[in-house]
């Protein structure tokens, strides 16, 4: 099993899952640890990556869980934010944390078109709904790219593609962005790949103003096969947001890994892990008079099955545990999930 689920063009909270944590600070880690890290599953900003061959080539897979959630608004409990958060560009930010069940839903698709011998059409789309009681956080995406994936050499595979990303959060457009993508795989020897990505974008934010401007990321995985039970893959990722808002531009850098094991002829398991450092431009008065410095890890076990149970369903059992702790308490947090979800890939 692949292990680059982790970045293939988001570079951290640029994943739209995780891109109020790029602007607002809330959920930076849920960037790397996908929401069903048991497989290549529908999630926004993954570019897929496969060789121009001469027949089309569509994809489609379908994602629904259940999510059990220890703070579903990924909030602190400091005491003064009610008042602080007044002025500040971020909306919602006197709640207090909340437990709650969450409802996804997801689904990606990919078309691969053949042109020429080694050069083919790539276009790739992928939505997403995650539904809470009420509305506050509520949270949903979709994302589209074209492009041509170009088969450089017999180890070597490239994507280049423009793309187009909305993301509502709380009900409110929390972040869009148009730019480009781009991907180098290539096959270092047998049951070792190098994947190189880089992703530029132009955002906006119905939040404020403040928080548009660009973003410009950059990452590195590289995923082995040690022997046919076990996988293991790390990786390091860096994104720069140049926002309108000294307060929020941010630099961003972190190390990932994760491994995977077939325990028997049924069943797959594995863990996964990251730490990431975010330092930001200047202090949000709002919030604190210091300059707001985030270190954030997560952690996380998964189980599944390595064949469908019934009508071409997977189902997935995961658990994330993450943590920011923060210069400024209005970011310092602590949060359980579990999921638990089915999968079918068409």
């Amino acid at each position: 099993m692949c292990a680059s689920w982790i970045f293939a063009a988001g570079f951290g909270p640029a994943d739209p899952e995780a891109q109020k944590g790029a602007a607002s600070g809330v959920d930076a880690e849920t960037a790397q640890a996908p929401a069903d890290p048991s497989a290549v599953s529908a999630r926004p900003a993954k570019i897929p990556v496969g060789s121009a061959k001469k027949e089309s080539k569509l994809r489609l897979t379908l994602d629904a869980a259940l999510l059990a959630d220890s703070n579903i608004t990924n909030s602190s409990y400091d005491a003064e934010r009610a008042a602080a958060a007044g002025g500040s560009a971020y909306p919602g930010g006197a709640d207090k944390p909340k437990q709650g069940i969450g409802r996804m839903l997801a689904a990606a698709a990919s078309l691969r078109l053949p042109v020429s011998k080694n050069v083919a059409l790539a276009a790739d789309a992928d939505a997403y709904l995650l539904d809470y009681d009420g509305r506050l956080a509520d949270d949903a995406g979709v994302t589209v790219s074209a492009g041509a994936e170009i088969k450089v050499d017999p180890r070597t595979t490239a994507l280049i593609q423009a793309t187009a990303s909305d993301r509502w959060y709380g009900h409110i457009l929390a972040s869009s962005g148009i730019g480009a993508r781009a991907q180098l795989r290539h096959q270092v020897a047998e049951g070792r790949q190098l994947t190189l990505s880089v992703d530029a974008r132009v955002l906006t934010s119905d939040y404020s103003e403040l928080l548009g401007g660009r973003q410009l990321g950059a990452s590195a995985t590289y995923d082995m096969t040690l022997n046919p039970n076990l996988t293991v893959g790390i990786g390091a990722y860096a994104r720069r947001e140049w926002l309108k808002g000294p307060a929020y531009a941010n630099t961003d850098v972190g190390v990932f890994g994760m491994a995977n094991r077939y325990l028997g002829p049924n069943l797959l398991v594995g863990v996964y892990g990251g730490v990431s450092r975010g330092g930001y431009d200047a202090a949000d008065p709002y919030l604190s008079p210091d300059v707001r410095i985030d270190w954030r890890w997560y952690g996380g076990a998964y189980l599944t099955t390595r064949k469908p149970l019934f009508f071409g369903i997977f189902p997935n059992l995961s658990y994330t545990y993450s943590h920011t702790g923060s210069t400024v308490s209005f970011y310092r947090v602590d949060r359980h999930r579990a999921r638990l979800g089915v999968r079918r890939s068409f």
